[in-house]
């Protein structure tokens, strides 16, 4: 597992926000699965509002520990070095779906410069002038950043928000929620 600072920044590197992984389950939680993504065991988190496509709505219901599932990649928790993902629908892992839904993180967040910045509505507004759809919106993230650290605490610093838009993969055309 990536457990340093360096390690972390390039472990953010190799992985591209909306790209496909291999994850490894490796822990359950009454909120969701963690898991290792990659040949560097980068640690992963997939929560259950992510997972619920699937029919996986409690613990007993979640891929056993051990086991390998598709995930897509949303975001990058830097306060606790893990990758935030979204289980890949069971359709496309099969192969009976070409062209999974594509998540585009989008929201506002603190510049360097303390200027308010959006990010991600140009990709999706691009998105949607190429003839891509919407499909739904949903709940995203505080986007917090670690100010100071002991060995018994951790302050954290609010710097913005954002929420996930889905995009509906082609396959899905008309299938609007």
């Amino acid at each position: 597992m990536v457990n340093n600072l360096e390690g972390w920044n390039n472990a953010k590197t190799e992985l591209e926000v909306g790209t496909s992984v291999d994850c490894e389950v490796v822990q359950h939680a009454p909120f969701g699965v963690f898991v290792t993504v990659g040949t560097n065991r980068i640690s992963g988190i997939i929560e259950r509002v992510r997972m619920n496509q699937d029919g996986f709505r409690t613990p007993d219901d979640f891929p056993p520990i051990g086991s390998v599932v598709r995930a897509t990649v949303l975001g990058f928790r830097d306060w606790n070095n893990q990758v935030e993902l979204a289980l890949v629908r069971k359709e496309a892992v099969d192969g009976q779906d070409s062209a999974p839904d594509q998540f585009i993180e989008v929201g506002l967040r603190f510049g360097k410069d303390g200027k308010l910045l959006f990010f991600g509505l140009e990709q999706i507004n691009e998105m949607i002038a190429d003839g891509k759809k919407v499909k739904r919106i949903e709940e995203g993230r505080a986007i917090m950043v670690k100010s100071w650290e002991s060995s018994e605490t951790v302050t954290m610093r609010f710097e913005g928000f954002s929420v996930l838009v889905v995009i509906q993969s082609d396959s899905d055309a008309g299938d609007l929620t």
